[in-house]
């Protein structure tokens, strides 16, 4: 499986503000600037995640975004899948477009694979990846979910 770019950098988007102590919007640029990301694609990023109601954006001098709740409230799970097209691991779990589907020999694997990490990303939230008060940057997010 290969989560794309734009999950990852959503996630690291999303570890970032729920590390914050503040409660003051963050700007887009500071965002991207601590997670090492594209504006251009951030901005892209960040709409997905406000119109999924993840976050919320301010307008003007002192804006930018957060959370609309805590980071112990909002699961790795919602942001991936909010990003996301699919979370399967093989393409045939998709839609069962594959001619063997039926008599697949590893389809049972894949299923419970794809089982396994949608729990994992369920039970671990933004808070778990960056506890209150802890300064993250994409080094530190890295050095948390051991990439």
């Amino acid at each position: 499986m290969r989560i794309s770019a734009r999950s990852e950098y959503g996630l690291r988007a999303m570890v970032f503000l729920a590390s914050q102590s503040s409660l003051e919007p963050v700007p887009l640029e500071r965002i991207g600037r601590e997670g090492r990301i594209p504006r251009p694609f951030l901005a892209q990023i960040m709409r997905g995640l406000r119109r999924a109601g993840l976050v919320a954006s301010v307008r003007g001098y002192r804006g930018g975004y957060l959370l609309t709740r805590s980071g112990s409230h909002i699961t790795v799970r919602e942001v991936v899948e909010t990003l996301e097209e699919n979370l399967s691991l093989v393409h045939c779990l998709i839609n069962g477009e594959c001619s063997l589907f039926d008599s697949c020999l590893t389809r049972v694997f894949w299923q419970r694979a794809r089982q396994s990490l949608t729990e994992m990303m369920e039970r671990t939230t933004l808070a778990d990846l960056a506890p209150p008060g802890a300064p993250v940057t994409a080094e530190t997010i890295g050095e948390i979910v051991g990439t």
